[in-house]
C-alpha cells in the first residue's frame, strides 16, 4: 500500500543522520520503558487504539488503561494511516465525539 511517492516522502525524512538518531531512539529506550511502566497506574482518560485487524494492540493498552476503545482496520498493515486515511479519520472522529 506504500507506493514510490510515500517512499520517497519517508526517504526525505529519514535523509539525515539526526533523523536517523531521532527515529532509533524509540527502540534504544524500549526496554527501559517497559520496567519503567510497571510503576505507572492505570491512566484514566479515555484511550484509542488504532490498528490492523492482525494486530493485538488491545493486550498492550487495554491492561493500562480504565477506558480502552480499540478499532481493528482491516485490510491494513504497518503503516494504517496511509493505507486507509478515512478509516483512521472515522475512527478518531467517533473517538472525539
Amino acid at each position: 500500500a506504500v507506493d514510490a511517492r510515500d517512499r520517497a516522502i519517508y526517504a526525505r525524512a529519514y535523509d539525515r543522520p539526526d533523523a536517523i538518531r531521532a527515529g532509533a531512539a524509540w527502540y534504544q529506550g524500549f526496554y527501559q520503558d517497559i520496567e519503567d511502566q510497571k510503576a505507572y497506574g492505570r491512566i484514566t482518560a479515555p484511550m484509542l487504539g488504532i490498528a490492523a485487524s492482525y494486530n493485538n494492540i488491545e493486550d498492550t493498552l487495554v491492561p493500562r488503561g480504565t477506558d480502552v476503545r480499540i478499532v481493528k482496520v482491516d485490510g491494513t498493515g504497518h503503516f494504517v494511516p496511509e493505507e486507509q486515511p478515512d478509516a483512521v479519520v472515522r475512527a478518531l472522529t467517533n473517538f472525539l465525539s
